[in-house]
């Protein structure tokens, strides 16, 4: 694994959107390739301790590339033949044959693949009710790469997970179940080259996972395990600003976006970032932007080859997924 000090090779590339989400959405730039795709219901799925909704085992060789903005599940990847570029959060780094990527909810991913070499890999999508108590209990809930001392044992337990999510009943689910809390016991046991998000980030990354929601100072502190009477401290310390500042610029931040990149109302945006009062929305994003977010989209929308118009490329509304992600 290597890690990039310039993030520039994922912010120079271009993506069509594919879907928008409650807070997530994702963009893609690539052509079809061969992979062996397994899909389980999402509501089925929900039901079971621990599950797996998507599975593929990919060989890519062309340019690939996939933008995900606030992602909104677990995704694990393993790298079984040559290499892949990711960006999660602030981090971008190059992951080889051997290293175990995690690319966590709530958090900016970007994957990349160049032309020129090939590249083997798995990825799954994980949920399930316990998912994030087993992640704290392995201490895997903040680890971005681990290196497999055993790829092959690794591979075996891929597999296995593989033929389950061909097989159909309760006990597909069962043996699926048990084949994941062995993959999650193996990475726990595997060397952290890549650990964990400083914490200034993870509660950042936190806090744009749960715009919609009120987001109370004592969840902070509980989730984080910060004393509610250093909170202010910290936050003023390590971001020059208070948790409710920080929490109204990201909320800002994510209005512009879907601004920018959807057809949502100007009551539909307010809501999904967090504010009951739209007109309060409009007055705190004109304090914000210099402009009110009527004309802020419209500015978007007018000038040829804004940003809106390179990655959306003029798609309407949708909420809904039209396309399974690609692990």
């Amino acid at each position: 694994m290597r890690i990039l000090k310039d993030l520039s090779l994922f912010t120079a590339q271009t993506a069509t959107l594919n879907y928008i989400r409650k807070n997530s959405s994702m963009y893609d730039s690539f052509e079809p390739f061969p992979a062996a795709v397994s899909v389980k219901s999402e509501t089925a799925c929900a039901r079971y301790a621990l599950s797996c909704r998507y599975f593929c085992c990919n060989r890519i060789r062309d340019y690939f590339f996939q933008r995900r903005r606030n992602q909104d599940y677990l995704s694990v990847e393993v790298i079984c033949e040559g290499h892949f570029w990711y960006r999660s959060g602030q981090t971008g780094f190059l992951a080889e044959a051997g290293d175990c990527v995690l690319l966590h909810p709530h958090r900016d991913n970007d994957l990349l693949h160049m032309p020129g070499d090939v590249c083997r890999k798995y990825g799954l999508i994980l949920q399930g009710r316990v998912l994030e108590v087993l992640l704290r209990e392995f201490h895997l809930e903040r680890t971005v790469v681990v290196h497999l001392r055993d790829p092959e044992g690794t591979c075996a337990i891929l597999n296995r997970i593989g033929n389950e999510m061909k097989q159909s009943g309760e006990s597909s689910y069962i043996e699926l179940s048990g084949e994941l809390f062995k993959l999650l016991q193996l990475l726990s046991e595997e060397e952290r080259l890549l650990p964990s998000l400083s914490r200034t980030e993870a509660i950042r990354e936190w806090m744009a996972g749960h715009l919609g929601e009120r987001i109370r100072l004592k969840e902070i502190s509980e989730h984080f395990d910060l004393p509610l009477s250093r909170l202010n401290r910290f936050f003023l310390e390590e971001c020059g600003k208070t948790p409710y500042r920080l929490l109204e610029e990201i909320r800002l931040e994510k209005a512009a976006e879907l601004l920018r990149l959807s057809d949502l109302t100007l009551k539909e945006i307010s809501e999904r970032v967090g504010y009951c009062n739209s007109l309060y929305f409009s007055n705190m994003f004109a304090r914000q932007y210099g402009r009110s977010p009527k004309f802020y989209r419209a500015m978007f929308r007018e000038k040829p080859g804004g940003e809106g118009d390179g990655e959306n490329g003029g798609i309407s509304r949708d909420t809904a997924v039209r396309r399974r992600p690609r692990g």
